[in-house]
């Protein structure tokens, strides 16, 4: 498992992470959140954004 931070969006709304073995495009992540990254997949935001709010949507971990 590595750390990463979060340093921009996509062109797809995807955040841009910074790893040694290169870019990864992760769903689902803010600019400026520190995550934890295995097996190329998001594990989980330790240092989430100001700008995260909580979803208005109960189904939006499944839907998107």
């Amino acid at each position: 498992m590595m750390r990463g931070c979060v340093e921009g969006l996509g062109s797809k709304g995807d955040g841009l992470v910074r790893t040694a073995d290169g870019l990864l495009h992760l769903p689902k992540v803010l600019p400026g959140e520190e995550i934890e990254i295995a097996d190329g997949r998001l594990h989980k935001i330790v240092v989430p954004s100001p700008e995260r709010v909580e979803p208005l949507c109960a189904h939006y971990a499944t839907c998107g």
